[in-house]
């Protein structure tokens, strides 16, 4: 009850950040939310440079959102 979820905007990065990376159009906003999961789930810090190298990694593997869970 006490727990709430964070929401795109508590994240450290942003679109900008996300662009910087190397994604376009809808991957950006699917690459945030996989953060967010991944943040939500306490599977990575709510830290710039973590979620960076998490988006690369992303990035790197093509993930795009469309289904994609890795």
């Amino acid at each position: 009850m006490g727990c709430q979820r964070p929401a795109l905007a508590d994240l450290a990065v942003n679109g900008g950040d996300m662009a910087a990376v190397g994604f376009r159009g809808r991957a950006i906003g699917a690459a945030l939310q996989k953060l967010l999961h991944e943040v939500a789930a306490e599977q990575l810090p709510n830290e710039k440079p973590a979620l960076l190298r998490r988006a690369q990694r992303l990035y790197r593997s093509g993930y795009s959102g469309s289904g994609q869970t890795r």
